[in-house]
């Protein structure tokens, strides 16, 4: 892939629809190609996609996977993108009182002030996300990143919670 024309391919589409709005999912795919010759490129490639977006006054939701699978504290990304980026919504999913819950937490909101507190989100049929701050007494013990592997430890976790005690 090159991220040359894949970036002139989105802006010419942009230009054509009129689109306001973009997702990329995910940016690391952009990220590998366009440091594949020169790792120090990406920044500047990434830095200069952002710019292009602002001008034509597209919103972007950039979506990242985390790298870490477990971490003490909060890391604020500290890439191109969420440094020019005016909002940074982390989500993740953190064990508390020893059971894994899904967590979000605004890192940055430009110009605004914004409430820094961990919450719990659940998404259920039919009212979508539901958000509501962590229980007063709630310890977090580690973070995971949504892998895979961890999504399905979480799923069969989840599973055995709900089988009722002595059944397989």
């Amino acid at each position: 892939m090159n991220p040359d024309v894949v970036a002139d391919e989105i802006l010419a589409t942009l230009d054509r629809t009129g689109a306001r709005r973009l997702v990329v999912d995910s940016i690391a795919e952009l990220e590998r190609a366009a440091g594949a010759f020169d790792p120090r490129r990406v920044d500047e490639y990434l830095a200069a996609l952002v710019v292009a977006l602002r001008m034509r006054g597209v919103t972007a939701l950039v979506i990242r996977e985390a790298r870490r699978t477990v971490a003490e504290a909060p890391e604020y990304p500290a890439d191109p993108v969420s440094m020019m980026a005016d909002n940074v919504i982390v989500l993740r999913q953190v064990v508390v009182d020893n059971r894994l819950r899904r967590t979000l937490t605004v890192m940055k909101m430009r110009f605004s002030a914004h409430d820094v507190a961990l919450h719990e989100f659940r998404i259920a049929a039919p009212q979508g996300i539901q958000l509501q701050p962590l229980s007063s007494g709630a310890t977090v013990t580690a973070t995971l990143d949504p892998t895979p592997e961890n999504r399905h430890a979480d799923e069969e976790g989840q599973a055995a919670r709900a089988r009722p005690e002595g059944t397989a």
